[in-house]
């Protein structure tokens, strides 16, 4: 996470698994960097919501580099939306999960390297933690994941994820 290459790219939404609140699959992101002294202290999130409900969730909200330990993720499939749903989808989607469940279980580590930030849901506020790996899906394309955890013990958590659109 010492680079910024996910910063000049736009991210697309492609499951929103128990994250219906905050974003729409086909939604799309960027992560502005604040350059203001020199190196960025954090980016901005800039969403482009269907919903205008949840754009306002996600105005001026921001994220920051935290940890030093990169995460290794182990895809086997490429998202595809033109072959989901089908036969195939289940296996890719169960991969796509069981990733998003270890990048889960490591968020909780000072020392992994991951953008965090927080977004105010209904009066709680939840963490929200995103991953980027560069050329992790198996035929090259980027992937990131989006984690989040709420305040609140009757909102779900849930993950999310994506890859730059088409």
């Amino acid at each position: 996470m010492s680079k910024t290459w996910w910063s000049k790219k736009a991210w697309a939404i492609r499951d929103n698994t128990d994250l219906e609140d905050l974003f729409d699959i086909g939604d799309s992101f960027r992560l502005v960097p604040n350059t203001k002294i020199g190196r960025p202290s954090f980016f901005w999130i800039r969403f482009k919501n269907k919903d205008p409900k949840k754009t306002k969730l996600w105005k001026d909200r921001y994220v920051y580099a935290v940890g030093f330990r990169s995460p290794s993720t182990s895809l086997k499939h490429a998202w595809d939306d033109d072959k989901l749903p089908g036969a195939q989808a289940q296996g890719v989607k169960s991969d796509f999960d069981r990733e998003g469940k270890h990048l889960r279980g490591m968020c909780d580590n000072p020392k992994t390297a991951r953008l965090e930030g927080h977004i105010r849901i209904a009066s709680n506020w939840a963490i929200i933690r995103i991953f980027c790996f560069r050329k992790a899906q198996s035929d090259g394309k980027d992937w990131f994941a989006i984690d989040s955890s709420y305040s609140s013990l009757l909102d779900q958590d849930g993950t999310g994820h994506g890859d730059p659109p088409h």
